[in-house]
């Protein structure tokens, strides 16, 4: 037999303090088989916690263990000597303490409930969805996690490290998490039992060489750095109970009351009578393995406090300021005067973040939000890279501003010209975005058609709002997105047109079939002529081809396709997918200017 999984290695190696997630509270245990049968196996985890002053931690180590912190008492208000306790305080031996988490009992059937602290929650700013409490100032990033099971029995309930020892450093506190393991395993044969083998003295042991008549006892223990390991190997029957125990029934009454009394009454006098019965448990014999940890382990508070208190962090990212790759922290940027540079990458993976948002502000600037409240004006220059002014990524959260050091690149290309314009001249450019009108001229020629016609020209499919979020330049970063991009460009325009209704307005010949830009076209036809219809349509069509370029079409094709849209296949990516976007908006805004021209002219 393995004896070495009852010395429940993984609980003794696990130090909390080194943990990514850190329990505030656990009862986890599975189990297999029937107890007391050959076979059944059952592994517990439980842990309880308390935060302590660090300045009564010395006293605190004397008194907390895994009965006086563990999982034996629920937390509710109580009043002693006059004085009332709320449940969140912990009264210890010369010391008080703080439950992070308050254990609320079940009743009627109903499960309990751990609740995490209100002022952590509250403190660090979390928004509770499901059973998981996010950071809203942090790009709503997992902070505390609530795990039940199927009856919805709180198993765990969860603090990521960074978070617990910032608020800790705060309140200037420590944690004391008290956590017991067991494993308990039922045996028809003990050969091999033995713990002395891993230098564990036997606390007592009885018939080494065990028989029928007195099978084997044993028991060992192991003092440990901060708790204690127990072993133990127990002859039971088969059904559970112990070797050679037994039971004794002892019943005590009053001899009978007369039925026919209608108001009896009974009294400490009355006649008793008593009955005994005994036996002995019977059973084959089985032996009842378990090893059990005990530990008492102290989470230590952070060395800064940035989230609550508002420190400086011990290490700050650093960015490169010059093309010789000079590096500065993050600090030395809130003087001002300089730009930074970036991949365009980074746009992508600020969009990522719930709470994130792109506007723009002209054709190259725009703002970028990771979380709301916290973001950066930034400009798009000639080489497609991403230019933001120093001082504004010195001044965004710590969380951002590693994101954004993670993109940094050295200076080429200068600063955008339409941002160097805005913000060192003070002469914003006086262009427009893409991006910004893209579903406004989807919606004003839905619109135009819908008013000369009385029919709609797009379907309105549910999800044109999400694809069309992410219809930006940043999208293309190579050829692969540029085809992407559209493939979602075509999603909003041919594939969500409504050619059933175009068609009512020109109805195609007897056996002719169109597709939804062929509707689209013969209905531009039919206020100005075919010549104009095919031209103002035919970015449209391209964007169409370019959806499966990557699969269908030779590079020669596509290069020629991309020219037709007046994209340049030599710039880069961002610029092609930006001028992609140009031209799909403006052949647009041409077909709404000549379904709203009624005199019939061409434009």
């Amino acid at each position: 037999m393995d004896i070495s999984k009852f010395l429940l290695n993984g609980h003794r190696r696990r130090d909390f303090n080194k943990e990514v997630w850190i329990p505030l509270r656990a009862h986890v245990s599975t189990k297999n088989g029937e107890f007391g049968h050959a076979g059944y196996t059952t592994e517990v985890f439980g842990a309880g916690s308390v935060a302590i002053r660090t300045k009564d931690v010395p006293i605190a180590k004397g008194s907390l263990n895994w009965f006086t912190n563990g999982l034996r008492r629920d937390h509710k208000g109580y009043v002693q000597n006059r004085k009332y306790f709320p449940a969140d305080v912990f009264e210890g031996d010369g010391f008080l303490g703080v439950n992070l988490v308050i254990a609320q009992e079940g009743s009627h059937g109903d499960p309990p409930v751990w609740h995490p602290h209100p002022d952590l929650i509250a403190t660090l700013n979390l928004r509770r969805e499901a059973n998981h409490w996010l950071a809203a100032d942090e790009g709503f990033a997992e902070a505390i996690r609530y795990i039940e099971d199927a009856d919805r029995i709180p198993r765990r309930l969860e603090i990521r490290a960074d978070f617990l020892k910032d608020y800790l450093c705060a309140r200037k506190m420590a944690l004391c998490i008290s956590s017991y393991s067991e494993r308990d395993e039922v045996v028809a044969d003990i050969a091999g039992t033995n713990w002395t083998v891993f230098g564990i003295k036997p606390r007592y042991a009885e018939n080494q060489a065990p028989d029928a008549s007195k099978p084997f006892r044993g028991e060992w223990t192991q003092e440990l750095e901060d708790g204690r390991w127990e072993g133990r190997v127990t002859p039971i029957h088969e059904g559970g109970h112990e070797f050679g125990s037994g039971f004794a029934i002892l019943h005590v009454g009053r001899k009978p009351i007369d039925p026919e009394t209608t108001i009896p009454e009974i009294s400490p006098g009355d006649e008793m009578e008593s009955s005994k019965q005994e036996g002995v448990f019977k059973g084959k014999l089985l032996y009842r393995i378990t090893g059990e940890i005990w530990r008492d382990q102290w989470v230590s508070p952070g060395s800064v406090s940035v989230r609550v208190r508002g420190d400086d962090p011990p290490s700050v990212p650093s960015f490169i300021i010059d093309a010789e790759g000079t590096r500065v922290p993050s600090k030395r940027l809130e003087g001002g005067g300089r730009w930074l540079w970036f991949s365009p990458a980074v746009m992508n993976e600020s969009l990522r973040y719930r709470g994130a948002n792109l506007t723009w502000y002209t054709r190259d600037t725009g703002r970028i939000e990771m979380a709301k409240n916290y973001g950066v004006v930034f400009g798009v220059n000639n080489l497609g890279l991403i230019s933001v002014y120093a001082k504004d990524i010195a001044f965004l959260p710590l969380w951002q501003q590693i994101i954004w050091s993670g993109f940094n690149v050295a200076p080429d290309g200068g600063v955008g010209g339409e941002l160097l314009a805005s913000q060192a001249e003070g002469r914003p450019a006086d262009t427009r975005a893409p991006e910004a009108f893209l579903l406004r001229a989807r919606e004003q020629l839905d619109h135009a058609v819908q008013k000369r016609f009385g029919k709609r020209a797009f379907r309105g499919h549910d999800k044109v709002g999400e694809i069309a979020s992410r219809c930006h330049r940043f999208r293309s970063l190579d050829l692969a997105g540029l085809f992407a991009l559209a493939k979602d460009l075509a999603l909003i325009t041919a594939d969500d047109i409504d050619q059933r209704q175009l068609q009512e307005i020109v109805p195609p010949k007897p056996g002719e079939k169109l597709g939804s830009l062929k509707s689209l076209e013969r209905l531009i036809a039919k206020v100005t002529d075919e010549s104009f219809a095919r031209t103002s349509l035919s970015p449209l069509f391209h964007i169409y081809d370019l959806r499966l370029a990557d699969a269908h079409l030779p590079s020669s094709e596509t290069e020629s396709t991309l020219r037709a849209m007046g994209l340049d296949p030599k710039l880069p990516f961002v610029l092609q997918g930006r001028d992609m976007l140009v031209s799909l908006v403006d052949a647009l805004y041409r077909l709404i200017r000549f379904i709203e021209n009624t005199s019939g002219k061409s434009s």
